[in-house]
């Protein structure tokens, strides 16, 4: 089940960072990191390199807010996540 929720996880990873892309308000990619607790399976997270010296604790969390509403909009993978951590 775990590897279950880790793809449908990197699944809603790209959806969310494509949409935050797309509308253009903030910039933060994604890569694929080897997770030994996983047993070394590359898992998709999202990554933010912080090189503007002006960028604050508040960018940051306005940032993860918008993250928070996109995955909200996921109509497949969001749902299917949830109903896998129920059950």
């Amino acid at each position: 089940q775990q590897a279950d929720i880790n793809l449908l996880l990197g699944k809603l990873t790209k959806f969310i960072q494509k949409r935050q892309r797309e509308d253009g308000r903030s910039f933060v990619s994604r890569t694929r990191i080897e997770v030994a607790h996983y047993g070394g399976e590359k898992v998709i997270v999202f990554r933010v390199v912080l090189a503007n010296p002006l960028t604050s604790k508040q960018n940051l969390q306005d940032i993860l807010a918008e993250q928070c509403l996109l995955a909200q909009e996921s109509e497949n993978f969001l749902p299917q996540l949830l109903a896998l951590a129920e059950g």
